[in-house]
């Protein structure tokens, strides 16, 4: 890649960030640049811009590099000098977290990943390693459901009924009964009654299954 001669080029190695042949000074002189430009809140994409106007060439790889105190830390392995002090992030993949998405996993009503990582405040992904890889567990969709109270399903019987006698059955409702009284007919045929009838709806009083029924 042809440079212009104004201008220095820094290519990041293995273990270094190699020198301009004009100065060794230079390097260190453009990595103090480059923190103070970090310190004053100044974006990858904002430094080389002011590097290249003071006669310096740096792409964005070696300025993280720099930022994050790489190149030091490589030259002190090498050199078998006392390393930096690393910044160790917490494991969330920890016996601990482990131990709780285990839990949360075997309920018989179980939470879904999403609910378990809100818990733990870490992401959907780490929960679902944690149950496939570490636990070893297998997952499957879990279906909606509910439970009827006791009113829900007198209220479901009484607009079941409702609903079948005013839009679906018309004038047929008239002839319908419900089970209660279906038995009670075929209890009075086995005992050998000949006629049932039943009192139908008066004109303006209601449905049919409010009427006062009677068997003869």
């Amino acid at each position: 890649m042809k440079v212009k001669e104004r201008h220095v080029v820094y290519r990041w190695t293995k273990f270094r960030i190699d020198p301009p042949k004009n100065g060794s000074n230079s390097q260190f002189e453009v990595e103090a640049v480059i923190r103070v430009l970090s310190e004053d809140k100044m974006t990858y994409r904002v430094i080389p811009d002011k590097l290249l106007k003071q006669g310096h060439k740096i792409s964005i790889g070696p300025i993280s590099h720099v930022v994050n105190s790489k190149g030091k830390i490589r030259q002190a392995k090498v050199s078998g000098l006392p390393q930096s002090k690393d910044i160790i992030y917490p494991i969330v993949r920890n016996p601990r977290n482990m131990r709780k998405v285990a839990r949360y996993a075997s309920n018989a009503n179980p939470l879904s990943q999403r609910a378990i990582a809100k818990k733990l405040d870490t992401s959907h992904t780490t929960v679902n390693k944690i149950i496939h890889g570490d636990l070893v567990m297998q997952t499957r969709k879990k279906h909606r459901g509910h439970t009827l109270k006791d009113s829900h399903t007198q209220n479901r019987k009484t607009n079941a009924r409702e609903l079948y006698e005013r839009h679906l059955a018309g004038k047929r409702s008239d002839f319908a009964v419900n089970l209660k009284e279906a038995y009670f007919y075929i209890l009075r045929l086995q005992r050998g009654a000949k006629n049932l009838f039943h009192q139908g709806p008066k004109s303006g009083s209601g449905s049919s299954h409010e009427q006062e029924r009677k068997v003869w």
